[in-house]
């Protein structure tokens, strides 16, 4: 693919995401770029390589750039920063966690972030937990004996026997037992 134009290498990524990708989002949205992306190669090819050549090309984006084309098209972004900054501290909370934790620890933090970010959620799931039976703890974390977890090998018993194999497989012990 490295004689393909610009324009048919971006279109080949986006229609190949928009048919793979398991997100629904991702597969919406490079579709929906695709064609637009081919709406402009039908009535400006020369203007479809070059943003398709951009598009390609591995360069940083800067809040200046963005911010200038969303104002260009007319977008209200005096809330942007504060989004951006929400996103980020969550998105540090969430990096920040050590490889092993204390559940008591890891519910306080999952439960101030909860209460930080999403507070109707979090008014939800307190009125929700106060609801609840008074032995809903044992019910949601004591396996009955129906469960998987309820069925637990029995230490104790032994394995089958291993016969000589110089037996043959009808008089061994352990094919017997097994």
């Amino acid at each position: 693919m490295t004689g393909t134009p610009h324009l048919t290498r971006l279109r080949t990524r986006m229609l190949a995401t928009a048919y793979t990708d398991a997100d629904f989002w991702a597969r919406r949205w490079a579709f929906l770029t695709d064609r637009a992306v081919g709406a402009l190669a039908r009535r400006d090819p020369a203007a479809a390589e070059t943003l398709a050549a951009s598009l390609l090309a591995p360069e940083f984006l800067h809040d200046t750039q963005i911010l200038g084309a969303a104002v260009e098209a007319g977008i209200d972004t005096n809330h942007w920063e504060e989004r951006r900054e929400k996103a980020r501290s969550y998105a540090r909370e969430a990096h920040e966690l050590p490889p092993r934790f204390d559940p008591d620890t890891e519910a306080r933090r999952v439960w101030a972030s909860l209460f930080e970010h999403y507070r109707p959620i979090a008014a939800a799931l307190a009125g929700y937990l106060r609801e609840l039976p008074p032995t809903w703890q044992e019910d949601l974390f004591t396996p009955s004996p129906d469960s998987p977890a309820g069925h637990r090998p029995d230490p104790e018993r032994p394995g089958p026997e291993t016969a000589p194999y110089d037996v043959s497989w009808e008089d061994c012990p352990a094919c017997f037992e097994a």
